[in-house]
């Protein structure tokens, strides 16, 4: 027993050493500079909002031993800042240097610089503003699969910010849903992107509807070019391109089918700035139409 137990001692001790020289390796390999970014979190006084253009992160120059500075390059770090404590609400202006923001890194990394060195502060009462949500989308469907539905639950967001800030903002976008990845009904929780760091939501992300049909004997063929015949320029169409549904066919091929195929707007009086259009939609051989994302266009010209 006093044997293993002395043995247990003996490894310990040298298990510690062994830890010591990997330790004094690391803190004594070679210095490296590198530059970290470390995202601000503003912390507002209640009912006040940002209307001075704000970085949205620090940038700190360090120097330290390569692994340890690596490691912190690689690591997302928030640092906050409370402009709470600097607020007085006769002066809503006033600045803030690199001593409010300043960091502790590891004792073996030194600090060499700081980017801004201040930032400017000024500050307002909160506005309030609605604006609707655009569901941003990439991709197409898959070609066996037909999106039916594809909507938000909420339509709109409230915007808390400056005036000058929201008047600014037209619409909030959502993160990008692929619609490449969809093949069955479901529903999808996609964040709002936030435009301006000045800027705060009621809402942080937004519910999504979306409804799938696989169509076994159709085929989808999207963004098929309109051909116009005018006399007069056209100025502008309300569509340059229509979805067609089509009875399915064996070895389709979508580059010969979009060269063959003519989807006409034609247009005659030549009287009018303005024309509601009807497409004139004609297939090669062999295709079926089944349906049409677009029948009517509305076509502006010039004189």
């Amino acid at each position: 027993m006093k044997n293993q137990r002395k043995r247990r001692l003996i490894l310990k001790f040298f298990a510690v050493i062994f830890s010591f020289v990997i330790w004094f390796y690391v803190l004594s390999s070679t210095s490296v500079i590198l530059n970290k970014n470390v995202k601000i979190n503003y912390i507002l006084p209640k009912g006040y909002s940002l209307a001075s253009n704000v970085p949205n992160s620090i940038r700190y120059k360090l120097k330290g031993p390569r692994a340890i500075i690596n490691n912190l390059i690689s690591k997302e770090e928030t640092l906050d800042i409370d402009l709470s404590k600097k607020f007085n609400a006769r002066n809503r202006r006033f600045n803030i240097t690199y001593l409010d923001y300043s960091k502790k890194f590891p004792f073996s990394v030194k600090t060499l610089d700081a980017e801004p060195k201040n930032i400017q502060i000024y500050l307002v009462k909160n506005s309030m503003r609605t604006v609707p949500i655009k569901l941003t989308t990439i991709y197409s469907a898959q070609e066996d699969y037909l999106i039916t539905k594809l909507v938000t639950k909420k339509k709109r967001v409230k915007l808390i910010g400056a005036k000058s800030v929201i008047n600014s903002i037209s619409q909030i976008e959502t993160t990008a849903l692929d619609l490449s990845a969809l093949t069955e009904d479901t529903s999808i929780t996609l964040s709002l992107v936030n435009p301006d760091i000045r800027l705060n939501y009621d809402l942080k992300s937004v519910d999504v509807q979306v409804k799938v049909k696989k169509m076994n004997d159709q085929i989808l063929v999207e963004e098929v070019p309109i051909s116009f015949n005018s006399k007069k320029a056209i100025i502008s169409s309300s569509h340059k391109t229509v979805d067609l549904v089509l009875k399915r066919v064996k070895n389709f091929d979508r580059e010969s089918f979009i060269k063959d195929a003519k989807i006409n707007a034609n247009i005659k009086n030549l009287n009018s700035k303005k024309h509601l259009i009807k497409l004139d939609i004609d297939l090669p051989d062999g295709y079926t139409l089944l349906k049409s994302s677009v029948d009517t266009i509305e076509v502006k010209t010039g004189k």
